[in-house]
Protein backbone atom coordinates (compact mmCIF):
# COMPACT_ATOMS: atom_id res chain seq x y z
CA UNK A 1 0.00 0.00 0.00
CA UNK A 2 1.21 3.51 -0.79
CA UNK A 3 0.63 4.70 2.77
CA UNK A 4 3.03 2.00 4.00
CA UNK A 5 5.85 3.54 1.94
CA UNK A 6 4.70 7.15 2.46
CA UNK A 7 3.04 7.40 5.89
CA UNK A 8 2.39 11.12 5.37
CA UNK A 9 -0.33 10.10 2.89
CA UNK A 10 -2.49 9.23 5.89
CA UNK A 11 -2.54 12.93 6.81
CA UNK A 12 -3.04 14.57 3.41
CA UNK A 13 -5.63 17.30 3.74
CA UNK A 14 -5.50 18.90 0.27
CA UNK A 15 -6.82 17.78 -3.06
CA UNK A 16 -5.16 17.27 -5.42
CA UNK A 17 -1.81 16.25 -3.95
CA UNK A 18 1.16 15.51 -6.23
CA UNK A 19 4.30 13.86 -4.88
CA UNK A 20 7.57 14.14 -6.81
CA UNK A 21 9.81 11.15 -6.18
CA UNK A 22 13.40 11.06 -7.43
CA UNK A 23 15.20 8.15 -9.10
CA UNK A 24 16.40 6.92 -5.70
CA UNK A 25 12.82 6.68 -4.42
CA UNK A 26 13.12 9.73 -2.17
CA UNK A 27 10.27 12.21 -1.88
CA UNK A 28 11.62 15.50 -3.21
CA UNK A 29 8.53 17.69 -3.18
CA UNK A 30 4.87 17.64 -2.33
CA UNK A 31 2.50 19.96 -4.19
CA UNK A 32 -0.98 20.42 -2.80
CA UNK A 33 -4.11 22.16 -3.90
CA UNK A 34 -5.53 23.42 -7.17
CA UNK A 35 -3.30 25.50 -9.40
CA UNK A 36 -5.21 26.16 -12.61
CA UNK A 37 -5.14 29.01 -15.09
CA UNK A 38 -7.87 30.79 -13.14
CA UNK A 39 -5.29 31.52 -10.40
CA UNK A 40 -3.51 33.97 -12.76
CA UNK A 41 0.07 34.93 -11.90
CA UNK A 42 0.23 32.16 -9.31
CA UNK A 43 -0.43 29.64 -12.10
CA UNK A 44 2.32 31.13 -14.29
CA UNK A 45 4.82 31.00 -11.40
CA UNK A 46 3.73 27.46 -10.53
CA UNK A 47 4.18 26.21 -14.10
CA UNK A 48 7.66 27.75 -14.32
CA UNK A 49 8.69 26.17 -10.99
CA UNK A 50 7.06 22.83 -11.88
CA UNK A 51 8.93 22.65 -15.19
CA UNK A 52 12.23 23.62 -13.54
CA UNK A 53 11.78 21.01 -10.79
CA UNK A 54 10.85 18.25 -13.25
CA UNK A 55 13.74 19.08 -15.56
CA UNK A 56 16.14 18.85 -12.61
CA UNK A 57 14.74 15.46 -11.57
CA UNK A 58 14.80 14.12 -15.11
CA UNK A 59 18.40 15.24 -15.62
CA UNK A 60 19.65 13.38 -12.54
CA UNK A 61 21.72 10.31 -13.36
CA UNK A 62 20.21 6.87 -12.98
CA UNK A 63 21.55 5.34 -9.73
CA UNK A 64 24.10 2.59 -10.23
CA UNK A 65 22.60 -0.87 -10.25
CA UNK A 66 19.28 0.37 -11.66
CA UNK A 67 18.43 -0.15 -15.31
CA UNK A 68 17.18 2.87 -17.23
CA UNK A 69 14.09 0.86 -18.19
CA UNK A 70 13.22 0.49 -14.50
CA UNK A 71 13.09 4.25 -14.00
CA UNK A 72 11.28 5.02 -17.23
CA UNK A 73 13.95 7.04 -18.96
CA UNK A 74 13.49 7.78 -22.62
CA UNK A 75 15.70 9.39 -25.19
CA UNK A 76 14.73 12.90 -26.10
CA UNK A 77 15.16 14.52 -29.49
CA UNK A 78 16.38 17.75 -27.82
Amino acid sequence: MASDKLPALNRMMAFPTTILIDRKGEVRQIHTGYTGEITGKYFEDYVAKWNKDLNELISEPVPSGVSSAAVGTTKSSK
